[in-house]
């Protein structure tokens, strides 16, 4: 993996105009994901994941707004980019995004051949209509797909959960984008699809020297895939590190409840445990840490004043004021 910064995200503030008022959906200080790595974005639903994607591929509904913060992608700030040019030159041949269900991404109507083939279309007007299919089949092989030449003259609703998946994988990448942002894309298959998608993922990114953002809600399947792990609360990145640090030495109350909570053999027979009340209103969060009134070690300090990220390790950052004594 290099160095060098693909992806840097600072300052990043995201509001939702709704009837009840002004909703604050995201604050995100930093994130950077580096040539060649794969950060997991992790947390439970209504956690921002799913937002702070669509704010980076600059897809957010008309109702949510960035008010302040860079998005950077190879030097460009993205909330700058106007949107003509962001369609265009941007999303699909830059920047691109696989989403969870592929059902609902993939046009029922429209065989395998005609989904690949119209996205390579658009991004290489000039090919030949044998190019154009040698390279839907490329893409297919690829992913993995066993027989190619047969599957791509299928409809969606003719082939599993995992084939969808890599179908939309393909379809991601066959424009030639090198970041690639992953929204729960395993979540609705089973874990042995999963293991091979997360497989084909892995191998993609050494192949094809990708770099990207690996969304979830199992901070163990993130780990898995990913270099380094974001834990996310209430819109809040609250502790961040290389996934091996995470799991073994998790520093923010909230990541340690989420790694209790996750079922094995060791538990068999005993309830998980889980973190008392609710997660904050959007519309009326509290001054502080978001996590205080759920958490077993809150002082005072931590209800007065948003405790800032602060260094663990040289690799490893928590936003909790009690983090360096929690080892």
């Amino acid at each position: 993996m290099s160095s060098e910064v693909v992806l840097s995200i600072a300052d990043l503030q995201v509001r939702a105009r709704t009837v009840m008022g002004i909703a604050n959906l995201l604050n995100v200080a930093r994130l950077d994901v580096h040539s060649g790595e794969t950060v997991g974005i992790v947390g439970e639903s209504g956690a921002g994941k799913s937002i702070l994607a669509q704010t980076i591929m600059r897809l957010l509904p008309g109702n949510v707004f960035v008010t302040r913060g860079t998005i950077t992608l190879n030097g460009r700030d993205l909330l700058k980019i106007p949107a003509g040019e962001m369609a265009s030159r941007v999303r699909g041949k830059q920047l691109t995004m696989i989403f969870q269900d592929p059902m609902a991404s993939l046009n029922p109507v429209f065989t395998v051949r005609e989904l690949i083939e119209g996205v390579i279309r658009v991004h290489n007007p000039r090919l030949s209509n044998k190019a154009v299919f040698d390279r839907a089949i490329e893409m297919m092989k690829m992913v993995r797909l066993s027989d190619p030449e047969m599957t791509i003259n299928k409809y969606p609703h003719e082939l599993s959960g995992g084939m969808r998946q890599r179908i939309l994988i393909a379809m991601a990448l066959c424009s030639g984008a090198r970041f690639l942002i992953s929204d729960e894309a395993t979540r609705n298959l089973d874990v042995t699809i999963q293991a091979g998608v997360l497989r084909v993922l892995e191998d993609l990114r050494n192949e094809l020297d990708l770099s990207g953002i690996f969304i979830s809600n199992n901070v163990a399947l993130a780990a898995t895939i990913s270099r380094r792990l974001g834990i996310l609360y209430a819109g809040e990145l609250v502790e961040i590190g290389m996934a091996d640090e995470i799991i073994r030495d998790a520093r923010h109350s909230y990541t340690r409840y989420f790694l209790a909570s996750l079922p094995s053999p060791s538990k068999k027979g005993r309830p998980l445990p889980i973190a008392s009340g609710r997660n904050p209103d959007p519309l009326h969060k509290p001054k502080g840490c978001l996590f205080a009134q759920r958490c077993d070690h809150c002082t005072d300090e931590c209800r007065a004043e948003t405790p800032p990220l602060h260094e663990v390790s040289p690799t490893h950052f928590v936003a909790c004021y009690r983090g360096g004594d929690m080892a």
